[in-house]
């Protein structure tokens, strides 16, 4: 069963027809098409989420738990048709990200105007998310972190390197 919302959240009362930014089954159906093509982590994640635990996954991606945890939340949220609670200010970037995603694909028109209409709540929610494009193919992808041997004075050590951003870790990815 899909639930149908409207575009501030909320459910359309008996009789009332949702408005244009509602998520319908034809657009979750198409959501679900291009979440399935995707090789970024809200795919690899769509993917994996009915056959996989979260731990499984965090080790195949080479991520913490709580950071795949959080994208499946981010899963949820956009598969349910609900945005983050409005005090949420990082989960609306990282629900972001999945609507970003989807403008890699060639979508219906109704689709194009759904994730815009999202990303400018989501934008209201965090005022850093962008709006405008699309997240960068390489962003986000869902391999695991490779190691680098950086050269320094003295003695040559290794280094992790992010998959994400490619710098050494920390970095702002993690």
């Amino acid at each position: 069963m899909t639930l149908i919302v409207d575009a501030d959240n909320t459910f359309p009362t008996a009789g009332e027809e949702p408005t244009m930014g509602a998520l319908t089954a034809d657009l979750l159906l198409e959501i679900e098409r291009h979440l399935q093509a995707s090789p970024m982590r809200h795919g690899e994640i769509f993917r994996h989420m009915n056959h996989m635990t979260l731990e499984e996954m965090a080790s195949r991606c080479g991520k913490s738990l709580s950071h795949i945890r959080n994208f499946k939340r981010s899963l949820d949220l956009l598969l349910n048709g609900r945005l983050p609670d409005p005090g949420s200010v990082t989960m609306a970037m990282t629900n972001s990200f999945v609507y970003r995603e989807l403008k890699n694909f060639s979508c219906t028109t109704e689709l194009e105007r759904y994730v815009d209409a999202r990303l400018r709540a989501l934008k209201a929610i965090n005022p850093n998310v962008n709006v405008n494009e699309p997240l960068p193919r390489r962003a986000l992808q869902c391999t695991p972190a490779r190691r680098a041997v950086v050269a320094t004075r003295g003695p040559v050590r290794e280094t992790e390197v992010c998959s994400e951003c490619s710098t050494t870790r920390p970095c702002f990815c993690d």
